[in-house]
């Protein structure tokens, strides 16, 4: 059958194909490419831009600077292979960008001005006449046909600016544009100096020379220094001083003054004086010394005799007239406490100047020196220290066999007397000497001593016949008498050295005493008495046990002894002690054993009287204490629980003990010290975890806490922590770190805005034109790092079919934004309208739709041939024409 070519493309190869007998066309393969446009015709002043020439494709124009585009900027390569403008524009064609030429400025001349029109970028310049100022001075002309100046230009008058103020004058003049006027004036008191008048000259400068300046008025200068004057000018009026006196002087005269204009003083000048003061002040018992009264002079004040001066001695004459303050005081002087005397009294009678002080003496003593002493006129007593001495008695008398005894003859000393040996003192023994100054008593005498006749005694008699002092007599008993009493006394000065003895019969006193027994109790144990000796039980008698009192007094014979009756020595207990003090009858031995150890059987043991010690004896038997109690979570080191030993505390890791780490067994049969525990090991409280919380009380070991972050902080690190053996938290501690969602992917044939990506941050998606977003237009950074929904994407804008026309035929079968869709007519029709529409941003196809109309054709002529009609015979398709 006949091929049908399409729009835009031309056959490559024969027209007509043959269907061979073998059952294959006469050409295995024919193409139909797309027609090719030449280069894009010249655009003065404007260039194409560089791309395919082929059906379909555009050809952009761009204007050189300086142009613009009328309207059209593009070509479309047709069916046909030209260059054709889109349906209903013109070709492009650049237009050139003039500026007309600028309005004047008033007061301005434009510069290098020689045309009427100025291209895009030209440059005018303006310039004002003289005596104005321009603003912006110069204009461009801009690619959209209008002038632009930075601000507009304008000319103005110069103007010169006020005149600064004068001080104590002024100015006259409004104006100070060029060619004003301004004249200057001064106050009254005050002297112009300088230009009177200034004018504003065409450069905006005052015609100045010398600045004008007021100043007062000078009149003769005033007589300071002979006057002793001080100047001071009234600031708030001009030409008027004010005079007055360096201190210690006082002003006669006016003290203000003012210069007239006529360069005269007003009044004449003043002068100062100086300062005169009165007499100095009197002060009770002073005298002041002066020798000058003016100001600055000094008086000095002395005190009469007897008194000092208080305060400072010197006064001022001051500058007010007056003397400086305060006055000194002549006070009295002041003498010292007197001293004590030792034995005397002082009677103080004031302590001033010219006071007086007496001093007396205690009885007994008398004084020696001033009576009275007086207080001088330097605060020192006069008349010396006067002393108390005792009186004394004069030397006792001696005494014929005697003698004396002192220590002085003071007053409230004694004399004391004494005999030889033999005579004895007749009066008083001592002797006081009194505050008189004599003795208490007379001296007394020494008496030779003679004792009475010794008094006879019963049952004996007395020898010896001198009764003189230091004679001795001797007493003696008949046979069965004993003296009782001293057998020889002697004469002293007291009488008898002793009293009279007595003769009773013999005694021979207290039978010998025996350990452990007894002799048998009578009261007395005279001549002839007998006694008989026992032993305590637990004792035996050794020896006589009768003992016979004999004429001489003495006993016939030494007294027995009682013997104890012993046990055996016994020996302490292994591992014990033994306690006693003694092994005879009766005794008690004790055991105690050794620490650690407890005694089996009696401790106690009795001596018998058969010598042998009562039960059996004793054994140590070491202590044994319990076994300990279990350790939770730990362990018990030691086997042997006897006294001494020791068993050893240890915790199992995680834990620590409390509590002693040793006990040993006790000889109570405990063990010492508390039972220690094993407790879990204390990890120091987490830190606190910013933007985030730990959960967990107890930090003890195998403890866990749990780490979590506040909405918008992920974690960095474990999020839990165990306490571990050594108190220490396992892993590291985490943070929070804030949220951060992925960078979003590049949106293809569209755009992101923003660039913040954490927690709760958005960014926004937009799609170019003639693209549609699928999907969310804004992503939210969620609390878990993640966008809230998918990335959108963005989809071309899709047109959908464009209508069918009648007798044709769509040529395509992409129907999104940007691409073609041809119409192509069937044979023996012709397009009307343009074959290309194009899927606009908007979803809606360009341009219009095209019609196919019949092909209404001329009889067709041919020289030295012949047309066909389409002939099907033999199977040949005949090709009518190689452009449809």
């Amino acid at each position: 059958r006949n091929p049908k070519g399409l729009y835009g493309y031309t056959l490559v190869g024969p027209a007509t194909i043959e269907c061979l007998a073998s059952g294959k066309w006469s050409v295995n393969h024919q193409q139909c490419l797309a027609v090719s446009c030449d280069e894009p015709p010249h655009v003065e002043n404007a260039s194409p831009e560089s791309g395919h020439r082929l059906f379909g494709d555009i050809a952009y124009y761009f204007c050189l600077d300086g142009y613009s585009l009328a309207d059209n900027s593009q070509l479309l390569c047709n069916a046909e292979g030209k260059w054709v403008p889109p349906e209903g524009r013109e070709m492009p064609h650049c237009i050139a960008d003039f500026c007309e030429k600028p309005s004047t400025v008033s007061y301005s001349i434009l510069e290098s001005i020689s045309k009427a029109r100025f291209a895009a970028g030209s440059i005018v310049s303006f310039k004002c006449m003289e005596g104005f100022m321009v603003g912006s001075s110069v204009f461009i002309c801009q690619a959209n046909r209008q002038w632009y100046s930075e601000s507009p230009p304008y000319c103005v008058p110069l103007s010169c600016g006020k005149p600064p103020p004068i001080q104590h004058g002024y100015s006259k003049g409004e104006t100070f544009d060029m060619g004003s006027k301004v004249e200057f004036f001064c106050d009254e008191g005050y002297e112009l100096i300088g230009d009177v008048s200034w004018t504003c000259q065409k450069s905006g400068k005052w015609s100045k020379k010398q600045s004008p300046k007021c100043v007062p008025t000078k009149c003769p200068e005033p007589p300071l220094a002979e006057n002793q004057l001080v100047l001071r000018e009234v600031t708030y009026q001009v030409g008027v001083v004010q005079f007055s006196c360096k201190e210690g002087y006082v002003l006669h005269g006016s003290s203000v003054l003012k210069c007239l204009p006529s360069q005269q003083w007003n009044d004449s000048f003043p002068f100062c004086k100086v300062v005169q003061c009165p007499a100095p002040p009197y002060i009770p018992f002073g005298d002041p010394l002066t020798s000058s009264l003016h100001f600055g002079s000094t008086v000095k004040y002395i005190c009469v005799d007897g008194f000092l001066l208080k305060g400072e001695s010197t006064i001022r004459c001051q500058a007010d007239g007056s003397w400086s303050l305060p006055l000194p005081e002549c006070i009295p002087v002041e003498c010292p406490q007197p001293e004590e005397i030792q034995n005397g009294i002082v009677d103080v009678q004031g302590l001033t100047f010219l006071s007086t002080a007496l001093y007396t003496c205690k009885p007994g003593f008398e004084l020696v020196g001033n009576t009275t002493i007086l207080c001088g006129e330097d605060g020192q007593w006069l008349g010396g220290r006067p002393a108390c001495k005792p009186i004394q008695c004069p030397r006792p008398k001696k005494i014929l066999n005697g003698k004396y005894s002192f220590t002085n003859f003071h007053y409230g000393q004694t004399v004391r007397y004494s005999c030889d040996r033999g005579f004895q003192l007749q009066g008083e023994e001592t002797l006081r000497c009194l505050e008189t100054g004599e003795w208490s008593t007379e001296v007394p005498s020494c008496k030779a001593i003679n004792c009475q006749p010794p008094q006879p005694i019963e049952n004996g008699f007395v020898e010896g016949a001198d009764y003189s002092y230091g004679a001795m007599v001797i007493y003696s008993c008949v046979p069965g008498f004993q003296l009782s009493g001293l057998a020889m006394q002697t004469c002293e000065e007291s009488g008898w050295s002793s009293s009279t003895p007595a003769c009773l019969p013999t005694d021979c006193g207290l039978p010998p005493h025996i350990d452990f027994g007894d002799a048998m109790q009578l009261t007395t144990f005279l001549f002839g008495t007998i006694i008989l000796y026992t032993c305590y039980s637990g004792y035996e008698l050794l020896g006589n046990p009768v003992l016979a009192c004999q004429e001489d007094g003495a006993w016939n014979g030494t007294a027995p002894t009682c013997v104890s009756i012993e046990c055996t020595l016994l020996s302490p207990p292994e591992n014990g002690f033994l306690h006693f003090t003694e092994n005879t009858l009766g005794s008690t031995v004790q055991y105690t054993c050794k620490p650690g150890f407890t005694l089996v059987g009696s401790n106690t043991r009795l001596c018998l009287p058969s010598r042998q010690w009562s039960n059996t004896a004793p054994y140590c038997k070491a202590v044994t204490c319990n076994s300990p109690t279990q350790l939770m979570n730990g362990n018990i080191r030691g086997e042997n629980y006897t006294y001494g030993s020791v068993v050893y505390y240890e915790c199992n890791p995680g834990y620590q003990l409390n509590g002693p780490t040793e006990r040993r067994c006790q000889e109570n049969q405990k063990w010492g010290g508390s039972e220690p525990l094993c407790i879990p090991v204390s990890c120091s409280p987490p830190s606190v975890l910013e933007n985030g919380q730990v959960t967990g009380e107890e930090y003890t070991f195998q403890r866990h806490t749990e780490y979590s972050c506040n909405e918008g902080f992920v974690l960095d690190g474990d999020r839990s922590r165990v306490c571990l053996a050594n108190g220490s938290w396992s892993g590291i501690a985490p943070v929070c770190k804030a949220v951060t969602c992925p960078v979003p992917l590049p949106l293809p044939n569209g755009r992101t805005s923003g660039s913040d990506f954490g927690f709760k941050k958005e960014v926004h998606y937009h799609c170019n034109e003639g693209y549609s977003l699928q999907g969310v237009s804004m992503l939210t950074c969620q609390s878990d790092g993640t966008w809230d929904s998918e990335a959108p994407r963005c989809e071309p804008v899709i047109c959908g079919p464009p209508e069918d026309i009648s007798h044709g035929f769509l040529n395509g079968s992409g129907f999104t934004y940007g691409e073609f869709a041809q119409y192509v007519c069937f044979p023996g029709y012709e397009l009307h309208g343009n074959p290309l529409r194009q899927c606009l941003s908007n979803g809606s196809w360009s341009g219009s739709l095209p019609s196919c109309l019949p092909c209404l054709c001329p009889t067709p002529q041919i020289q030295n041939g012949f047309v066909l009609d389409g002939m099907w015979m033999n199977l040949t398709l005949s090709v009518i024409s190689m452009h449809v």
